[in-house]
């Protein structure tokens, strides 16, 4: 599959003769993949491997390529301490200089500083929370972070929900606070009204009580920011209390666990997304075609970034000769066109995309038609 890769790279070309990042006597460079494979969001774990074991048999079949790349998975467990512990096993003991993970702002924001220090890149398919963009230099992701989805998504929902105030369901974590943040920034120059914050811990799967207490509240439209399961088990619970509330979620909330979980209760769900699984545009079709051949079944966005983050990660150690420095300098330069569509890097590491509004209709995501 071709990549449309733009790339400024001054100072690549003159670091060759650096010494190299992890390349052993076979030609082998080893990229860690941290990420979430149990636990809460596990799910979301298993498409950022598929995608990624995707993109490395299509990387190891290109005869252009020097290198050969081999990928050691370790289970985060959608745990912060469990990821830094995983990626000091990547560094110290598998001595790796490239990381994708990891799934979930809190652990990559526990592995970020150890990675930084280390000058490890560390390129994350699924973390939103603001807080990344502030984590280092090394520090970058293929996923879009809440400040950029939830402007956009304010504004759309701003002329739907009026002067009634949005309630926020969301999961105890970094992603959460980010999400407050956002909404909180967007209100200093809207008339945007929030109303009832709850966190709820990842490990809890009864959600009585914080629905009782919206309904109490008469509460009308309610925003579901959490693990794709969570919002399943959410809404099936709501239809079951008869609660007459309008649901929106996050990106971050939606794929298949979502609909598997939550039944017809998912109907008329609508969010904001940054991946379009129904664009006519060549790489993106050609993706969709092959993660179907592979898996059966069509990818979610976070198959599309981890697909995505291995494939910018070895085109750039490509073009740097693996020097991990000039690697850092390519991918802040790069222009790409990919599985996820076309954007790049912005000066704190973050992916730049557009959004979409999509729903679920007939117990599938379909985008919106206006």
């Amino acid at each position: 599959m071709r990549l449309l890769i733009g790339i400024v790279l001054a100072l690549a070309l003159i670091m060759i003769s650096c010494t190299t990042g992890n390349v052993v006597n076979d030609n082998t460079v080893k990229i860690g993949m941290a990420v979430a494979l149990t636990g809460p969001s596990s799910d979301g774990g298993e498409y950022e491997r598929e995608g990624a074991l995707l993109a490395l048999e299509e990387i190891n079949n290109n005869p252009n390529y020097k290198y050969n790349y081999e990928i050691l998975f370790e289970d985060t467990q959608y745990n912060p301490q469990t990821g830094a512990t995983v990626l000091k096993k990547l560094i110290d003991i598998d001595k790796v200089q490239y990381v994708v993970g990891a799934h979930g702002s809190s652990v990559t924001l526990a592995m970020a500083p150890i990675a930084e220090q280390n000058k490890v890149i560390l390129i994350s398919p699924a973390s939103q929370s603001n807080k990344v963009s502030e984590a280092g230099d090394y520090i970058f992701r293929t996923q879009i972070h809440t400040k950029q989805e939830i402007s956009f998504f304010a504004d759309y929902l701003k002329p739907i929900i009026n002067e009634e105030p949005l309630h926020l369901l969301l999961m105890n974590t970094a992603y959460a606070d980010s999400i407050i943040q956002s909404f909180d920034e967007y209100k200093e120059t809207n008339d945007f009204i929030i109303g009832t914050i709850q966190k709820i811990d990842v490990q809890e799967t009864d959600y009585r009580t914080y629905l009782l207490k919206l309904k109490k509240q008469n509460a009308k439209y309610v925003l579901l920011a959490m693990t794709r399961k969570m919002a399943g088990n959410m809404l099936m619970q709501a239809k079951e209390l008869d609660m007459d509330i309008i649901f929106f979620a996050t990106s971050g909330a939606i794929g298949s666990e979502l609909i598997t979980t939550a039944g017809s209760a998912a109907e008329g769900l609508v969010f904001p997304y940054p991946y379009d699984a129904e664009s006519d545009d060549s790489i993106q079709r050609v993706f969709r075609e092959k993660y179907y051949l592979r898996y059966n079944a069509y990818p979610e966005m976070l198959a599309a970034n981890a697909y995505d983050a291995l494939y910018i990660l070895t085109w750039c150690i490509e073009e740097a000769h693996n020097v991990p420095d000039a690697v850092k300098d390519c991918i802040y330069q790069i222009a790409y066109n990919g599985a996820g569509g076309k954007f790049s890097f912005d000066e704190n590491g973050d992916a730049v995309k557009e959004f979409i509004i999509k729903t679920v209709k007939n117990g599938e995501f379909v985008k919106m038609s206006s």
